[in-house]
């Protein structure tokens, strides 16, 4: 005997044993976590500077590079990656994990702070962010 002719001759087995998956699989549906990813904390600072009015070359020469210069010295880097745009420096610092991110962080702002005296006076101040997986949504 087969399974479709067993299904044929046993209608109400073949019908609780449906009524029977799609209950386990709704309790499994109500039972799951809603935050699929482990709590974590991606090993990166990024600073942003903005300077309304002024060209990439120009945030390139007189922000950028003084505030990569400074921050280039701060412990445990594993990466910078640096972005000039119209209007804006965009500084990505990437550590390695074992790194200590609040004390990293005040190392940056202390690098940020002596790099101030090289950046020109008409540029906002340095925004400092970190990044945690737990910002990034799991379901849409």
């Amino acid at each position: 005997m087969n399974l479709p002719e067993l299904s044929v001759r046993n209608p109400v087995t073949t019908l609780m044993m449906f009524l029977g998956v799609i209950l386990v699989g709704v309790f499994c549906l109500v039972q799951m976590p809603i935050d699929l990813f482990p709590e974590m904390d991606i090993p990166a600072i990024t600073v942003m500077t903005p300077y309304e009015g002024a060209g990439p070359e120009e945030i390139e020469e007189k922000i950028t590079q003084p505030l990569e210069k400074r921050l280039a010295t701060v412990e445990d880097i594993k990466h910078i990656v640096s972005l000039s745009r119209e209007g804006v420096s965009v500084i990505r610092l990437q550590f390695d994990w074992e790194t200590d991110l609040d004390t990293r962080a005040n190392d940056v702002r202390d690098a940020i702070d002596l790099a101030q005296r090289e950046i020109p006076d008409e540029a906002d101040r340095s925004r400092i962010f970190n990044s945690t997986a737990t910002r990034f949504p799991t379901l849409f």
